[in-house]
């Protein structure tokens, strides 16, 4: 167990969508994107204005200090996911794309012969 890696990604699923909101807004706010702190509300703007600068976000731990910061994103809807692409090994992939690549760049080339040539 001790040489096992992590691929540093985590899947959370959250039971109500509300949380989902509360902890996206927590983590993608303008004080954590350029700070990584939270924000405090102002008392004279409406709630959930997160204007003045709070405390520090954590951050993960590696042993016993806290380290890494840590960034939350919204997961893709599962329609917006190509699940056939996912098995596909790199050197495949690549090989498809440089196919893909030279046959627009082979008509590229013949449009442009055809307009001045």
């Amino acid at each position: 167990a001790a040489r096992l890696r992590s691929s540093g990604v985590v899947v959370v699923v959250f039971r109500y969508q509300h949380d989902q909101r509360k902890c996206l807004s927590r983590w993608n706010s303008f004080w954590a994107r350029w700070f990584y702190c939270e924000g405090q509300d102002c008392g004279c703007l409406p709630s959930g204005n997160n204007f003045w600068k709070a405390s520090e976000l954590p951050k993960f731990p590696i042993g016993s200090i806290p380290v890494n910061r840590l960034s939350v994103q919204r997961a893709p809807n599962p329609g917006d996911i190509h699940w056939e692409e996912v098995g596909v090994a790199r050197k495949t992939r690549l090989k498809m794309f440089a196919k893909t690549n030279l046959v627009m760049l082979l008509l590229i080339c013949i449009s442009f012969g055809i307009c001045y040539g």
